[in-house]
């Protein structure tokens, strides 16, 4: 399983009455591009200035968390790519006045150019809000050949694919 159908499958199994998941794979963009796709993707109609988006997706996490009793989870996929700008307002964005409890959950998923990112001295308060990393490493070839037999398993195949 690659690592975008992973995180959409992890995703869809969160409780929509729970959780607001939204999804970009868009980290590419610019950073108004960026807010923009957000506000769209929260479902707000997004505007011109990145300002206003900026205001406008704080606030509708704010209602989605207080009035709807949701978490958003914003998943931001290939966060490797997302450029400068957007991670310097990542902290910014999902701050809320002095809640004890975050109103929104990100995801940033990446290749390991991300943590090395992150741990530059430019990005230490974003890094600081970092509840949890993990870094994936690749397996071995033998690691490889039994995660691939038990998948072929449980799909009900029952012969021997690799000699070991």
């Amino acid at each position: 399983m690659g690592k975008t159908t992973a995180i959409r499958a992890w995703a869809s199994s969160l409780n929509p009455a729970l959780y607001k998941v939204v999804y970009s794979c868009l980290s590419s963009l610019t950073a108004n591009d960026f807010y923009r796709n957000l506000a769209a993707e929260l479902g707000m109609e997004p505007t011109f200035r990145k300002s206003d988006n900026f205001r406008a997706i704080q606030e509708e996490i704010t209602r989605l968390f207080i009035e709807k009793k949701k978490t958003p989870v914003i998943i931001i996929d290939e966060a490797n790519y997302i450029n400068n700008a957007i991670l310097n307002n990542l902290k910014i964005l999902f701050s809320f006045e002095m809640d004890s409890r975050d109103r929104a959950a990100v995801l940033l998923a990446g290749l390991p150019k991300l943590n090395n990112n992150l741990r530059l001295a430019v990005y230490e308060p974003l890094r600081q809000r970092v509840v949890m990393n993990y870094n994936l490493e690749g397996m071995e070839k033998e690691e490889g050949c039994i995660y691939i037999a038990e998948k072929l398993k449980g799909a009900g195949c029952s012969r021997q694919i690799f000699a070991f």
